[in-house]
């Protein structure tokens, strides 16, 4: 696997299905909770050409990366969190949801089963939607469609006094971060942050505790919710002095800005996102144009046109374990986050018993998670000695395979049982 890559929809849909298996195995995609969001609005949506609304979202759903991409948790559930006392990691890593910590033969490890968002990507590759997911679809395109920016923006604006209105996008985040940052506006941020993000239940909580510790800054109390509401500030000065569209659509394509502490690279072919994203990166993260990744992975899969259908069945793990040469995004890419991938070696040739006793051991220690008692204090990342990712993928995207074809027909049940 890559880079830790966040992607927007936009750019998922640019690729076609051989394209987007080379993402899923040349990068680690991070799948926001707002991409299932926008692609379940879509079953609301207008069809393209002769493809119903239905089958849009079916192929976009073919085409997520459920082999290796991770869903992060939701950007409210982490500022609640984080408002209560938990650290959240902002270095690149996203944040698995509904781990199971266990202790077994002595083992700290976590289980995470998959996630329901990829079992749902799954069922609409199918065709199988809900009465609730075509409900929540629709009440999603509703509550867009009913937003007004212009209003909000001006709530927002109030908390920044007697600045000046921006000029530029550069401007609009140096006074939204001057306003985050200096006490005296400790209170409304926190107030308009519990509004905009956290359920009513707990804000009294999260105040009383707030309260009880002195009224700090939040860039002290909790980092990535003063994170969000940075986010939130400059996106409405933007749009309060013009700088952005009031266009509803915009502000569900800044929900993907919440997620940039959680990768170390941001893939999009939106505007928007080529213009904003900027300002919220680390030093040590990019921003990547949509289609200049598109071209480079279009490369990558017309030099491997010449496979033939033996060649494919090894799996696309065992043909494109790196970045291949005559890429150039891609191994830049790699260069910058992994730099030390030109000096390994090929993996050797495998031992098939080794491999055997190996996966019934894994297989075994999984079950064993499952059956466990869940740890009532979790183990720290550090101390942990495993950690299980749970998930059901197809074996094949486009032309590839994803898993070898013996290994997948040697998981398939005998003729006549199922």
């Amino acid at each position: 696997m890559g880079p830790i890559t966040l992607f927007d929809k936009s750019f998922l849909e640019s690729l076609n299905p051989d394209e987007a298996a080379v993402f899923g195995q040349l990068f680690l995609p991070v799948i926001a909770p707002v991409f299932l969001w926008e692609t379940r609005a879509d079953l609301k949506k207008a069809g393209r050409g002769e493809r119903t609304a239905q089958e849009l979202v079916e192929n976009l759903s073919y085409k997520t990366p459920a082999m290796s991409g991770h869903v992060t948790a939701d950007h409210g559930t982490c500022c609640t969190m984080n408002l209560l006392g938990s650290e959240l990691p902002m270095d690149g890593r996203p944040v698995l949801p509904r781990g199971k910590p266990t202790l077994v033969d002595g083992k700290r490890g976590i289980l995470f089963t998959e996630a329901p968002e990829l079992a749902a990507f799954a069922r609409w590759t199918n065709g199988q939607f809900s009465e609730l997911e075509h409900r929540l679809a629709g009440e999603w395109r509703l509550n867009l469609g009913n937003l007004d920016l212009k209003e909000i923006s001006k709530r927002y604006a109030g908390l920044c006094g007697s600045h000046p209105t921006p000029k530029t996008l550069d401007e609009a985040y140096d006074i939204a971060r001057e306003v985050v940052d200096t006490p005296g506006h400790n209170y409304r941020a926190l107030s308009l942050l519990l509004r905009t993000h956290v359920e009513t239940a707990l804000h009294a909580a999260i105040l009383a505790r707030w309260r009880r510790a002195g009224v700090p800054l939040l860039s002290v109390y909790a980092p990535y919710a003063r994170y969000l509401l940075l986010v939130d500030l400059t996106f409405y000065l933007a749009v309060s002095a013009g700088l952005v569209t009031s266009k509803s659509s915009n502000r569900a394509d800044s929900f993907y800005l919440y997620y940039l502490p959680f990768c170390m690279a941001f893939v999009s072919t939106d505007k928007l996102h080529a213009r904003l994203a900027p300002l919220f990166l680390r030093g040590d993260q990019a921003f990547v144009s949509g289609p200049t990744l598109k071209a480079d992975l279009r490369r990558i899969v017309e030099a491997h046109a010449h496979l033939s259908e033996t060649d494919l069945e090894q799996g696309l793990p065992h043909i494109l374990n790196r970045p291949p040469d005559i890429s150039t995004t891609v191994s830049e890419l790699w260069d910058r986050f992994l730099p030390h991938w030109r000096d390994r070696e090929l993996s050797p040739p495998r031992d098939k018993q080794a491999d055997r006793e190996l996966v019934a051991k894994l297989n075994a220690d999984v079950m064993g998670m499952k059956a466990a008692r869940p740890l009532r204090i979790p183990p720290a990342m550090d101390d942990l000695d495993r950690v299980v990712i749970e998930r059901h993928v197809r074996p094949r995207m486009g032309r590839w395979w994803l898993v070898p074809r013996k290994v997948v027909e040697a998981e398939r049940p005998p003729p006549g049982r199922t």
